[in-house]
């Protein structure tokens, strides 16, 4: 919805005074949307990689499904990364029990 809104604003709207920051602030709160996304996928990540090993494979998979396919989208690819650390951190400190 922000992308088709700043493709309206750039393309119909752009001759209109009171929205000269409006394509500003819908990329302000693309960025807030993705910095949310990343919390709340180092959230789950680190609370599924820490769970005892006798609950169900993964925990709240829809939500996490849709963080990941929300990073997707916006062409967010750095959680790659920091499920890549946090699956190090489990196993360094899985080794060490």
């Amino acid at each position: 919805m922000i992308y088709t809104t700043q493709d309206v604003l750039a393309q119909e709207l752009s001759g209109i005074h009171s929205f000269r920051h409006l394509g500003s602030q819908l990329a302000e709160m693309e960025k807030v949307i993705g910095k949310m996304m990343v919390t709340d996928f180092v959230r789950y990540i680190t609370a599924d990689l820490n769970r005892p090993h006798t609950e169900h494979l993964v925990m709240e998979e829809e939500k996490l499904i849709a963080i990941v396919f929300g990073m997707l989208r916006q062409n967010h690819y750095r959680f790659i990364q920091t499920f890549k650390e946090e699956c190090f951190t489990t196993i360094a400190a899985t080794v060490k029990q």
